[in-house]
This record gives structure tokens, C-alpha cells and sequence, in this order.
């Protein structure tokens, strides 16, 4: 059983205004005052609307309330009333008490800090439990500046006192002033069972104290309300909208419900703002009265609010009444008059099972087809769940696959019903088919045919006669160039009777020379089966190599050598920068070589050679010009060495003598290369020179000779000697003959002029 808070209303009581559920307690309004029910005392007076001032802001006042009636502190109980403790602070006295007492005790104590609630022997109130609401610091009841909440009892006012008891604390957690024109919620709560007396200022907690509130007034039924009281200092004191509620433990029954009926859950309606979880089932997760409608049993937390706002739970188990599944088939047959039995049970205890003819026989037989019905029923809850199942007759047709078969290999063989009932399912060796089949596997044939739950079946043995089993060794089958290969079409297993060849040239042998590409077939004939071979035959890809005639390299020429296959395929055996590796081409540089090259394609290899020779560079030595002189000749001089020589001149000496200016070119050829070599025979700058008639020169007469050319090419002699290099010289008063000599290169020329004085 689980604890669910309800509320509880009792019979002659109005109802609730306010309910609080706390913890496993539900809480009911017992106790509404009416004003005409209660009693005033001192200066207290009726406001109406149920207020009551017990106190002006008049000093020496005192008064009290007391509610009609008596109250059970034996039971749990809550009291909620709004109080007002005035406006003035520092100048403001005294305060209020709430007050339970017994019905014959004082109905009203002391002025000042006694606060109606306390004084001498002869008027204060006891036996009684009081809560204190003091405003003002008395310094005869050790009172602490703030004000302050505390619990006394039998009229106690002084802190310091046995009949203390809870200490103060402040009324607000800031320690802040409560006589400011605000009316505040006093809640008092007592919890019965373990003797906790609260108290709550505003919602919030101010005091805990385990009080034995029977044992201290000496009765469980008591009077409970207000005092207040003024001394010289003063302020208004009253209470409004006092209620006493009783809380009342409750143990709820697990709620029962049938699976897929829907049953109402309720939590009272004074449990504010209700949520419930988990959402499973329920029509709603908010509300005091959902719907749940489940498949299982499940526990709900139901999340709620008093009027402080403070969070409360509770849970609520529905407890599905769990059938077991009736276990009927589906929908079945009964297969060519076959009888079938249905099973009712054994069911666990308090499971009964009854079909639909009323009987509840444990094995119920079915010779015909119908709907046949089984209701499981709970007898504890009456929950009840039902199950049926239709009952189909079928015959099935009598389907036969023959004899076993022996046939050739790769042989359909082939089956058709088609002339059966097209409803009818066909399975083969487990896979699903058609009416028609046809296979070349051999071994066991299964054929399964049925029609709804009724199934049939079939078995045939497949075979093949032998095989003659041709392999070749390859196919496709590779001929190199130029290549004859011989190919057998024997199967040397063959231990059957004698076989025939026939290949499709004609050829009857069990072997066939083949040099040519193609597409070659052998039939072979034994004394049940003929059996097909077929062999491609392709040409290589390598189709040889061919790097062409020997080279002749004349000085820094190279030549490249191309494979024309790919480089996977091609290793340069020697000759050129690929020597040795894999590449599509080598090249050979100013060098004499022996170049072969291999070309490699699956198992056919070709090879080519080819010689490089190389001559090196002929220089014939001619310088790059020569001057030729005035009125002269030149030798021209090619080196010896080539096996002959051209000149552009149409000279085929090395060595020939010109006499004439221009570009002259010579072949010379060695080892079949020929090299060609340039000389220039320029005209010398030395043209000549002229220095004039010879001449007569008077006393004192200047003669100016000039060669035309620079003092450096020319020299001069005067009279046999000579004299030195100037472009000109100058004859003065002398007999003179003179001679120019001017030297450019290699060529020299003169001139001579005489001087007569």
C-alpha cells in the first residue's frame, strides 16, 4: 500500500478554504471562526470580516481573543492567521502571543511586555503554550534588540525562564522591523506524532521545538487565540482570517485498473497546481482529477503546492491487473481433414479460460472450419482478454517430380505445374519459386508446395553422367612471334568408353598445332554426352623491336633510340643513359656505342642491336682572317689529317695560295663525317703610301711630308738614317732625301721624295 494525501472533510465542518498537504499529512480546515462564536476580552473589539484589534496605539491596553469552541492538539494540526503588530518602531510596544490554553485558565494577562499573555500568579495565563511576537527589548525578560519570535509556557515572558521554551530568533532573517504597517502570515504547525511544534513567519521557517503541548496543558482539548498588550509605548495589534485546520494521515489503497480501460485518479482539490509524472498513460499531466488508461502496472509522483508555495510529492501506484496471452494461433487451417487442437491453459491461479460454447476444457478439438474464441477472465479484478482464430479447411493437390534423372553435365532439367490451383506457393530446395523450375545442380531436389497453412512436399535425386573435363593450360593462349604451340584436348582422368574430336578446322586428332590467332573449338563425343571446349588464341602484344640501321655520330650529335612499347616492358640491355634500367627510349651522346635493347610481354621476349660509332671533332686549323697585302699573295694551310679536303675555291690540297680578298671555307671529311672550317682574307690597311713629286725648296722654305698614317706605323729616314716615327716630317733648308716607311701588320710599304735647297 502506498501513502497518498487526501483531503479529509468532516461531516457538520464547512469546507476548507484553505488546504495544506504536508508530507504524508492532508490537511482539512476543521475550525472556520465566526464572530458571533467568539469571545473579545479587554480592549480588544470586532472589526468585522473577521478581524479583530486587540489593542489601540493607546497606551496600558491589553485584550485577547479566544475561537469559539475547543481544539484537539492530540491530532495534527496547522493554525494560519494575518497579524499587524502597528507603525511605530523604537517608540512601539509590546507585541502579541498566539496562546493554546486549557478552558479554565486566565483569558487575559498583563499589560506592557507581558503582552496579555503573562503576570503575577493571579492572571496570567496557564497552563498554556504561547508563541511570542515580541516588538519591544524589556530588559527585565532578556529580550534581544530585534524583534523577535519565541515559544513559552504557563504565561512565561522572560527568555531566561525554565518555561522558555525555544529561544528568540528574529522574526525576519534581515533582523528587520515587523512594526511597519504590514500585515504579516503567521503559521503554526504541529505534528502530532513526533511532537514538533513550528512556526513560520511570511512561508519561512523561524522555529522548530518538540513540544508535549497535551502533557503541558494537561488535556488534549483546548481553547486557542490571541493576546496583545500596550505599555507606555504603544501600537495597534490585530489578527485576521484565523483558521484552524486538522491534518490527518492517510493510507490510500493501490488503485486496480484492467488493461486498456481507462480509471480516474484524484488528488483533492486543495493540493494546488498538481503535476503529474511520468506522462505514460494519462490524459492529462496537469489537474487534480487525470485519466490514465494503461497496458502495465505504473507508479505516478504527483508534484503539488500549499499556499506558501512550498513543493510537496506524493505517489499513486495503479496496479494493471496482467492477463496472460490466450496463446491461440493465427489464423489457421486445417490441412486435408486433419483434426486440430487448440490449448486452453494451464493458466496460473485465479485464470479462468472459457470458450466460446461455454466449455473450458483445457484441449479443445477442431475437425472443421470456423471462428473459434478463448476469454481469459481474472476472477479477483474481472479483468478479461480475448483471443480467436479462424479455422480454414484446405486440400492439397497430390504433385509428383518422377523418377530420378541422370543427365549431362550443364543439362537443364525442367518441371511445370502449371496446371494446378494458381494459389498454390512453391518453394525449391527452401527458396521460393513459380509453378515451373528448371536447374542444372544436381543432388537433392526439394520441391515444398502449399496453400495457406498447409504444405506438401516432393523429393527427387539429380545426377550427371561423367564429365569429360578438358583444361588448357591457358586460355586465351599467347603466341609469341613467329611462335607454334601445340595444344592437347586429352582428359587424362577419363576412364569411360572411347571418345571422338572434331575441332572446327576439320582436324580429328585429341591435339592441334596453332601459329595464328583465333578463336579454335574442339567438340568431344563420348557415348551419352558431347561436350564443347573453346580456346582463344591472341597474338603477343610484343611484335618485336626494331631500333633501325647502325648510327653514324659526328662530333657532339646524340641519337635517341625508341622501343615503342611502354617502359614496364622495355629493359635497355647497353648503349645510352638508359643503360641497364626499364624506359621507353635511351639516347646516346657523342659516344660509340652497342645498343640492344629487350622488350618483354608476358612470357615473350624479342631483342634488336644496333651500332653507334662516333668521330670525334676535325679542327683544319685555319685562323679566323688573315691580311693580304698590297700586290701580294697568301698561304692558306688546313691541318693535316682528314681523308680529304674541299675548298669553296674548288682547291682539294690542304694547303693553296690566294691572292685575292673574300671568305674561304674548307671541308675536311674524316671517317664519313665532314667539318667545316672559315678564313677570312681581308685587304691589309696598309694601302700604300705617297709622299709627292720631289720638289725644289727656296732659303728659308718649309716642306711638310705626311704619310697617312698614325706615328706608330710609320717610320722615317732622311738621307739613309733613320729617323723616327710621325704621322708627318718637315724638311727646312737642306739637300734631303727622304723616305717614308709605314708598317701595318704584316704589310710594309715605301716611298721616297727628294728635297733640292
Amino acid at each position: 500500500m502506498n501513502r497518498v494525501h487526501f483531503l479529509v472533510t468532516l461531516p457538520s465542518l464547512r469546507q476548507c478554504a484553505t488546504a495544506i498537504l504536508i508530507h504524508s499529512l492532508a490537511v482539512c480546515s476543521l475550525w472556520q471562526v465566526h464572530a458571533q462564536s467568539n469571545t473579545l476580552h479587554g480592549n480588544a473589539i470586532d472589526l468585522g470580516n473577521e478581524c479583530y484589534r486587540l489593542t489601540n496605539s493607546s497606551s496600558y491596553q491589553r485584550g485577547s481573543v479566544w475561537y469559539a469552541g475547543t481544539v484537539d492538539v492530540s491530532q495534527s494540526w496547522e493554525m494560519t492567521a494575518d497579524v499587524y503588530l502597528g507603525t511605530t518602531n523604537n517608540s512601539g510596544a509590546s507585541g502579541m502571543v498566539f496562546v493554546l490554553r486549557s478552558s479554565d485558565a486566565s483569558e487575559l494577562g498583563g499589560n506592557g511586555g507581558r503582552m496579555g499573555y503573562g503576570g503575577n500568579s493571579a492572571n496570567r495565563i496557564e497552563p498554556s503554550i504561547g508563541v511570542q511576537m515580541d516588538t519591544y527589548q524589556g530588559g527585565n525578560h532578556a529580550d534581544p534588540s530585534y524583534d523577535h519570535l519565541a515559544i513559552h509556557r504557563d504565561g512565561s515572558v522572560n527568555h531566561n525562564s525554565a518555561d522558555a521554551l525555544a529561544d528568540p530568533v528574529p522574526a525576519l532573517l534581515s533582523f528587520g522591523n515587523i512594526e511597519n504597517d504590514t500585515d504579516y502570515s503567521l503559521r503554526v504547525t504541529y505534528n502530532a506524532t513526533n511532537q514538533v511544534l513550528k512556526v513560520y513567519w511570511n512561508c519561512v521557517e523561524r522555529l522548530s521545538e518538540v513540544v508535549d503541548i497535551e502533557g503541558i496543558i494537561g488535556t488534549n482539548e483546548v481553547k486557542w487565540g490571541f493576546t496583545a498588550a500596550t505599555g507606555f509605548f504603544n501600537n495597534q495589534h490585530r489578527v485576521c482570517n484565523a483558521q484552524w485546520n486538522a491534518m490527518e494521515e492517510i493510507i490510500a489503497p493501490e488503485v486496480t485498473a484492467c488493461s486498456g480501460e481507462p480509471v480516474d485518479l484524484t488528488v483533492s482539490d486543495f493540493a494546488l497546481n498538481p503535476i503529474w509524472s511520468p506522462a505514460t498513460g494519462l490524459s492529462s499531466t496537469s489537474g487534480n482529477t487525470v485519466t490514465a488508461t494503461l497496458d502495465a502496472s505504473q507508479i505516478y509522483t504527483v508534484t503539488y503546492e500549499d499556499v506558501c508555495e512550498t513543493e510537496y510529492t506524493l505517489s499513486i501506484e495503479v496496479d494493471v491487473a496482467e492477463l496472460p496471452n490466450p496463446g491461440l494461433p493465427s489464423d489457421t487451417v486445417a490441412c486435408d481433414a486433419s483434426i486440430l487442437i487448440l490449448n486452453n491453459g494451464p493458466w496460473p491461479a485465479g485464470i479462468i479460460g472459457t470458450w466460446d460454447d461455454g466449455s473450458t476444457d483445457q484441449a479443445f478439438t477442431v475437425s472443421g472450419a470456423g471462428n473459434y474464441t478463448l476469454t481469459l477472465e481474472e476472477t479477483e479484478s474481472g479483468c478479461s482478454t480475448s483471443a480467436s482464430v479462424d479455422v480454414v479447411a484446405i486440400d492439397l493437390p497430390d504433385l509428383s517430380l518422377g523418377d530420378d534423372q541422370v543427365v549431362c553435365p550443364d543439362e537443364a532439367v525442367n518441371f511445370d505445374f502449371s496446371g494446378y490451383d494458381s494459389n498454390l506457393s512453391y518453394t525449391w530446395n527452401g527458396l521460393p519459386g513459380s509453378y515451373t523450375y528448371s536447374t542444372t545442380q544436381m543432388g537433392t531436389l526439394i520441391l515444398e508446395w502449399g496453400l495457406s497453412l498447409c504444405s506438401a512436399s516432393d523429393t527427387i535425386e539429380l545426377s550427371n553422367h561423367p564429365s569429360y573435363s578438358v583444361n588448357w593450360e591457358e586460355n586465351p593462349l599467347v603466341l609469341c612471334l613467329d611462335d607454334v604451340q601445340t595444344v592437347s584436348a586429352l582428359d587424362i582422368t577419363w576412364d569411360g568408353e572411347a571418345v571422338s574430336w572434331l575441332w572446327n578446322d576439320g582436324a580429328n586428332e585429341n591435339a592441334l598445332d596453332i601459329d595464328e590467332a583465333g578463336l579454335y573449338s574442339v567438340e568431344i563425343t563420348t557415348p551419352n554426352c558431347t561436350f564443347t571446349y573453346n580456346l582463344d588464341v591472341d597474338d603477343s602484344p610484343n611484335q618485336g623491336v626494331d631500333l633501325g640501321a647502325d648510327v653514324l655520330l659526328c662530333d657532339s650529335e646524340s641519337v635517341t633510340f625508341e622501343s615503342g612499347y611502354p617502359a614496364s616492358a622495355t629493359t635497355w640491355i647497353s648503349g645510352g643513359v638508359a643503360s641497364g634500367t626499364q624506359a621507353t627510349s635511351t639516347t646516346v651522346f657523342a659516344e660509340s656505342a652497342t645498343v640492344i635493347a629487350e622488350v618483354s610481354i608476358g612470357a615473350c621476349a624479342e631483342f634488336d642491336t644496333v651500332e653507334v660509332v662516333h668521330v670525334p671533332f676535325f679542327d683544319a686549323g685555319l685562323p679566323d682572317a688573315l691580311d693580304l697585302c698590297l700586290n701580294d699573295s697568301v698561304e692558306l694551310i688546313a691541318q693535316s689529317g682528314a681523308d680529304a679536303y674541299t675548298w669553296s675555291n674548288d682547291i682539294d690540297t690542304a694547303v693553296q695560295w690566294v691572292s685575292a680578298v673574300g671568305l674561304y671555307s674548307v671541308e675536311s671529311e674524316v671517317n664519313g663525317c665532314v667539318f667545316i672550317d672559315e678564313i677570312a682574307v681581308n685587304p691589309s690597311a696598309n694601302a700604300g703610301v705617297f709622299l709627292g713629286p720631289n720638289t725644289v725648296a727656296c732659303n728659308g722654305e718649309e716642306v711638310i711630308l705626311a704619310s697617312g698614317y698614325a706615328a706608330s706605323e710609320t717610320e722615317w729616314w732622311v738621307n739613309g738614317s733613320p729617323e723616327g716615327n710621325s704621322p708627318t716630317w718637315t724638311v727646312l733648308n737642306e739637300d734631303a732625301t727622304i723616305i717614308a716607311e709605314v708598317t701595318v701588320g704584316e704589310c710594309v710599304e715605301r716611298d721616297t721624295v727628294s728635297i733640292d735647297y
